[in-house]
């Protein structure tokens, strides 16, 4: 079933940040839609009978009434937070296996860009917990506008992974060699080595890495470490005073010009306007 995600109501019902996983089996919650979003640490979820990765960038959106089966973290440092909305005006679907457009576990999000929304939304609500908690009324409108951005975010990233699609075995060496490239360019997509010598290094062939790659990610290695490029620079615009020249340049760019186009191609937006936007009173 189709769900206009732009026509729903979501309202934000509290936020709380942990360094440790929940019980297991532990329901997330009777009433609400969780999100547990994995910010620093890595461990492994049982979904569906399949152990899924826990790790930066890991959205896992548990419906009400819904719960993992088990977990276990492989070291003791770790912080996540815990995202509790409901979706008021979403028509009654029913619980089976393809109902629901968003798979528990997303993989694969900027995990900076995760923590920066789920930091401002802590700060906002002041890490509200208890249902219905009051938000103090100047920030509830910005608070419910960054959790749209949030859900949309998770949306868009699970329909280019293919809503429908059956977890990868991640007990596959191939399958984890690839998620640790992806992780490795998501944190510094600047030098990257060549896609053959990525390959060489896994064993395989060019096509095999970039079939197994794109099967993971829903994209190529190059237009990922593109993308991861963009959202990087996206970073530095909003946070830093530097010149887009000095930007491109620490992106790997020579050339500003390649650099606003292919910044463009990402965005639908130059360095400058971008910047702008995110810093309308400048």
């Amino acid at each position: 079933m189709h769900i206009d995600w732009n026509s729903l109501n979501l309202e934000l019902v509290g936020i709380a940040r942990h360094p440790y996983m929940p019980t297991p089996g532990a329901s997330p919650s009777l009433y609400d839609q969780t999100l547990w979003i994995i910010h620093r640490g890595r461990g492994r979820v049982r979904l569906d009978g399949k152990e899924c990765p826990a790790e930066p960038g890991t959205v896992f959106w548990f419906r009400p009434r819904l719960h993992p089966e088990t977990w276990f973290a492989r070291n003791r440092t770790f912080l996540f937070s815990v995202v509790r909305f409901r979706i008021n005006g979403l028509p009654d679907l029913p619980v089976h296996e393809g109902s629901w457009p968003v798979p528990e576990w997303n993989p694969g999000m900027d995990a900076d860009w995760l923590k920066g929304i789920c930091d401002r939304l802590h700060g906002m609500t002041e890490g509200a917990v208890v249902l219905r908690t009051a938000i103090r009324e100047e920030k509830s409108a910005w608070a419910q506008s960054l959790l749209r951005i949030l859900v949309m975010e998770i949306v868009q990233n699970a329909e280019k992974r293919g809503a429908a699609t059956k977890h990868p075995d991640v007990w596959d060496p191939v399958m984890r060699g690839i998620c640790d490239w992806a992780s490795r360019i998501s944190e510094n997509p600047v030098g990257l080595p060549s896609i053959r010598e990525m390959a060489e290094e896994m064993k395989i062939s060019v096509g095999y890495f970039s079939a197994r790659f794109k099967e993971y990610t829903a994209n190529s290695p190059q237009r990922f470490a593109l993308i991861w490029r963009v959202r990087h620079a996206c970073r530095l615009l909003l946070e830093t005073p530097f010149p887009v020249k000095s930007i491109a340049q620490m992106m790997g760019y020579s050339d500003v010009f390649f650099f606003s186009r292919q910044f463009k191609r990402i965005t639908q937006l130059t360095p400058s306007a971008y910047r702008k936007r995110g810093h309308p009173d400048t």
